[in-house]
């Protein structure tokens, strides 16, 4: 290794392991929301439509419970997902 990468290397690491060490070590626990009342989202691409799942968290059982739902190429889907967003919004509280 020639001496600037040498140097280069020591300076990324050595310099800011502080600041790295702060980003690693960075947790959720100063969120504004609670994250056990949050819906999340995941919108896969497939063949003939799009995939949604919904991940919902239950504080009492301590599991999250997933929900697929698929959404067909001839649907609307911008219409398709707001429906499923009211819905999954309805049915967690």
């Amino acid at each position: 290794m020639n001496k600037f990468k040498l140097w280069f290397r020591n300076w990324l690491y050595d310099d800011h392991s502080d600041e790295a060490e702060k980003v690693l070590a960075h947790d959720d626990e100063g969120r504004n929301y609670e994250d056990d009342k949050t819906l999340k989202f995941n919108v896969t691409t497939a063949r003939g439509g799009v995939i949604l799942t919904v991940r919902n968290y239950d504080q009492r059982q301590d599991r999250h419970f997933y929900t697929a739902h698929v959404l067909h190429d001839d649907q609307n889907i911008a219409e398709g997902v707001a429906q499923i967003v009211s819905m999954e919004l309805l049915r967690s509280s």
